[in-house]
């Protein structure tokens, strides 16, 4: 019954969102001077990528990010990784660092199926009244293959137990390349690729959780399939906790945009709760170069069949992050701001390097902007 329920066509009773830039900030809200001055000595030496923003019941604006150390010789910026709970009152200013979320071993010598961490989600469900964190552990060998989709459950009950703690031992796999999940198919590559790289799920209106989970084929050897960019498909379970099931008949999702791909999408629900919004990283040839500051977009009026993209210029120069605009980290609806707002957090290479002997890496600050949905009534 289920299935049958996601495979029927959506009947839209509203206009479909169409999103603008409505307001940005002329500096980062988090940076390289204040993260080193929330960890001292060190910090994140490479910056934010990827991970959740998103507002608490109790009001409070939250950031699950990425941080990339650039800490240890010979290992690469995208293979250390920490992640903290940073908070704000407001989403803008006074961002502080809280609990440690996770800190990986780093090991490059394939010995740990968690050697990088990257994406953390973290997911309220309200059935069982506790926080979930999934995430993308990747085996290191030296660089990132065979990645998995991780769930683990924070260990304090209620809505306060959003910065957990999630042990690391209490971890489960709930999606990867060798049969959790389903038969993979060709497009998803090999466990010589990258894998999955990213995860993020979503509740329906009937109840059923949906995800997207994404990959990349970056080794070519998947014959006809192989394209060497990055996919995203869909993903089903009756709960949260799973076990989520591969939709392959929806798979993979290239009519969102081809044939570079989309990567890390993060799924809101808009004000009215009329559509399904889903924002991510756009790899167009130019915006990869460097040369363009867009954010992507796609729309669904059931959450399972979603629109093509649809591109938001976000003035990233001015606001310093747009040497190239990385990974948007969520909407979060701003009704009381404007009609069809919403605030967004997003990563991006801002002026300052960092070097080390495994080569020089711009560093990733954490900007903000307000979006508006002009056909949010």
């Amino acid at each position: 019954m289920v299935m049958l329920l996601l495979l029927l066509a959506p009947l839209a009773t509203a206009l479909a969102p169409v999103f603008e830039l409505h307001a940005a900030l002329d500096a980062p809200v988090i940076d390289r001077a204040l993260a080193r001055a929330h960890a001292q000595p060190g910090g994140p030496n490479s910056g934010f990528e990827g991970g959740l923003y998103f507002k608490t019941s109790d009001g409070r604006y939250h950031l699950f990010p990425s941080e990339c150390m650039l800490d240890r010789p010979k290992v690469p910026w995208d293979i250390h990784m920490e992640s903290h709970d940073w908070s704000s009152h407001d989403g803008v200013s006074n961002w502080t660092r809280g609990e440690l979320i996770y800190n990986n071993s780093g090991q490059i010598d394939g010995s740990d199926r968690r050697g990088s961490i990257w994406a953390p989600m973290p997911i309220w469900d309200e059935s069982a009244e506790h926080w979930n964190l999934f995430y993308v552990g990747y085996t290191c060998d030296p660089g990132q293959v065979n990645g998995a989709i991780y769930r683990l459950v924070s260990q304090t009950p209620g809505p306060g137990g959003v910065a957990g703690p999630y042990p690391h031992d209490n971890a489960t796999i709930i999606l990867d390349l060798e049969g959790v999940g389903g038969p993979s198919a060709l497009w998803e590559g090999s466990t010589k690729d990258q894998g999955d790289d990213s995860f993020y799920p979503w509740q329906l209106v009937n109840g059923t959780w949906v995800g997207f989970f994404g990959v990349h084929d970056k080794t070519g050897d998947t014959g006809d399939n192989s394209t060497r960019t990055w996919k995203v498909g869909l993903v089903v379970a009756d709960t949260l906790a799973g076990p989520w099931r591969r939709l392959n008949s929806l798979n993979p999702a290239e009519y969102i945009e081809t044939p570079e791909g989309i990567e890390n999408p993060i799924v809101t629900q808009t004000s009215d709760g009329k559509y399904f919004v889903a924002v991510y990283d756009a790899l167009m040839p130019d915006q990869i170069g460097g040369s363009n500051d867009v954010v992507g977009i796609s729309t669904s009026a059931d959450g399972i069949h979603f629109s093509k993209a649809q591109y938001v210029h976000l003035n990233a120069t001015a606001s310093g992050c747009g040497k190239s605009v990385r990974t948007p980290q969520g909407l979060v609806p701003e009704p009381t701001k404007c009609k069809g707002c919403y605030s967004m957090l997003y990563t991006g290479h801002g002026a300052s390097t960092t070097s080390s002997d495994s080569g020089s890496e711009s560093y990733k600050n954490v900007c903000w902007v307000l979006l508006r949905n002009i056909n949010e009534q």
